[in-house]
């Protein structure tokens, strides 16, 4: 009964064939991963690479203050420290002074320094005028990317993204990290570092994939399966230290605890204070750092918990006076900058509507927000449709960001939901619905066995969620809402049979089982040392 369903499950998801079943379920890093030199401008930037460290040029990794750039600057500090680099730094922009991306300012303050070759990583692809004026300065570029580009490339040494149009990749979805640790794959060749020691940088690669919700298939699903490997032996002083504060074990890491228990503790540092916190915490060879460094993460990660609540309270309240509006389109000066694009993403599932929202300074009467979305609407092209009301703004297909002129608030609005109309987009809300994959009589085939077939389809995340289960004749047997707010349903369900199963409905309500067709997840509920199978209703 067991192997029946999980046969099912892997037919939905297209592995039909033994041949794709085994591939799927068994990544192996010598046949998933491509040959990094496949990737355009690969040859060139490593070239460069070498006449820096031969030359003891200063080098200057140009990151981001989300996960995935913290993971990437990460990789590439410690792969050019294996090669050799001594003179080289981390610069990490501040995501309230700088905003996200390269910027002028900055590369003018590295050119004081010295800065002879300055590679980004997760941005870069469409900054045009700063490569221009880095070259103008004396400075060489090197761009590591996994954004869309708008236009052809920059005028850059190299520029090194898996989505250009012209990349022979047979692999476009690498995340920023993704991109990052190729450039030190294809160093290490070119080196000739000892074959497979690139490997130790993968629990970065996993981290930051992870928490980019890019696509777990594919390089990516090969990546992520051996990082967590690699994370659980624990190499890192500062990963095993935040492990402990978001109450887990090295030997319990997997998918969902990195992106619901590492991930915001990282992000928690970009978001409320400096990213360079948790850069220091993930590269850290100290103990006692390590330690401070994983409290003071979980401290700002608790603020951060606060504030978010606070904002997407208020924003929940605006939005419902303009609920008619074709797309969410928000702003405050009370909102603040690091936690709108955790709201927004909430407020995305709420309305099930495309989410603009931001913060507006009164001081440069200037709003920087965040964007959500889902299914057929694309935030990057959105976003070009209006970029002549923009300074500046990006992203990728459901996710990005921008910053322009309070003044030109309403008009943006206006274009957006024209542009929006434009598409006639129909039944948007099924995008948001749970994808069943199996459906089942009884709860019969629910058992130990069959959660341990279930890992066999870790790790889990965006191309790749956790099986969702249908019945459809089903009691509740008692039900009752818990948690701090009582904001979370707790049943016992039964099946025809009088198979029983505790069910818990995360942020559901009483009314919650008036559908009559229930859908859920199976799990393991770990409680006191113990592993307890329940339904998780989605």
């Amino acid at each position: 009964m067991e192997q029946e369903i999980f046969l099912q499950i892997l037919s939905k998801r297209g592995y039909k064939t033994k041949n794709q079943q085994n591939r799927f379920l068994n990544p192996d890093y010598d046949r998933d991963c491509h040959d990094p030199y496949l990737l355009s401008g690969m040859n060139q930037a490593v070239s460069r690479i070498q006449t820096a460290l031969k030359k003891n040029e200063p080098i200057v990794i140009y990151g981001d203050y989300d996960v995935d750039g913290l993971c990437a600057s990460s990789i590439l500090y410690e792969g050019l420290r294996t090669l050799g680099a001594k003179n080289i730094e981390v610069y990490i922009p501040d995501r309230f002074k700088e905003g996200y991306g390269i910027n002028k300012n900055a590369l003018k303050n590295l050119a004081q320094k010295k800065c002879g070759l300055l590679i980004t990583v997760d941005c870069g692809t469409n900054a045009f005028e700063e490569i221009d004026y880095a070259n103008k300065i004396g400075i060489d570029v090197i761009i590591t990317d996994h954004h869309s580009p708008n236009k052809p490339t920059p005028n850059a040494v190299a520029v090194i993204n898996p989505k250009l149009g012209n990349s022979k990749y047979p692999f476009n979805d690498l995340a920023g990290c993704g991109v990052a640790f190729k450039l030190i794959q294809a160093l290490f060749e070119k080196f000739k570092i000892p074959a497979g020691y690139e490997k130790w940088l993968l629990d970065l690669v996993a981290i930051g994939t992870i928490c980019d919700i890019v696509e777990l298939k594919g390089e990516n699903r090969c990546l992520v399966y051996w990082g967590i490997e690699v994370l659980k032996k624990g190499m890192r002083p500062g990963l095993r230290e935040l492990v402990k504060c978001a109450g887990l074990s090295l030997d319990d890491v997997n998918s969902k605890s990195i992106g619901f228990g590492i991930g915001p503790r990282l992000n928690a540092a970009g978001r409320i204070d400096s990213a360079n916190l948790s850069f220091k915490l993930l590269t850290t060879k100290d103990l006692d750092e390590a330690k401070q460094l994983a409290l003071k993460l979980d401290e700002l990660n608790s603020k951060r918990s606060k504030l978010q609540s606070e904002v997407y309270s208020d924003a929940l309240a605006q939005y419902k006076t303009r609920s008619a509006d074709p797309l969410v389109f928000l702003h405050s000066p009370d909102w603040h900058q690091g936690v709108i694009g955790i709201v927004a993403s909430k407020l995305m599932e709420h309305s099930k509507k495309p989410v603009f929202i931001f913060q507006t300074f009164d001081s440069d009467q200037i709003a920087k927000g965040s964007i959500r979305s889902y299914g057929d609407f694309n935030v990057a092209e959105a976003i070009k449709f209006v970029e002549s009301l923009l300074i500046s703004g990006g992203g990728h297909k459901h996710a990005g960001g921008c910053s322009l002129n309070v003044q030109n608030l309403d008009k943006t609005k206006k274009e957006l939901e024209k542009f929006y109309c434009s598409l006639s987009l129909k039944q948007q809300s099924r995008y948001l619905n749970p994808e069943i994959d199996v459906k089942i009589k009884d709860f019969k085939g629910l058992s130990s066995e069959m959660l341990k077939l279930l890992q066999k389809l870790e790790p889990f995340g965006c191309g790749n969620s956790e099986p969702v289960f249908y019945i459809k004749n089903y009691r509740i047997l008692n039900q009752k809402m818990i948690g701090s707010s009582n904001q979370h349903l707790k049943a016992v369900i039964a099946d025809n049979n009088n198979n029983t199963y505790s069910a818990i409905g995360f942020n559901k309500n009483e009314n919650y089982f008036n559908n009559f067709e229930l859908c859920f997840k199976f799990e393991n509920n770990k409680f006191n040392g113990m592993n307890i199978p329940q339904l998780r209703l989605v």
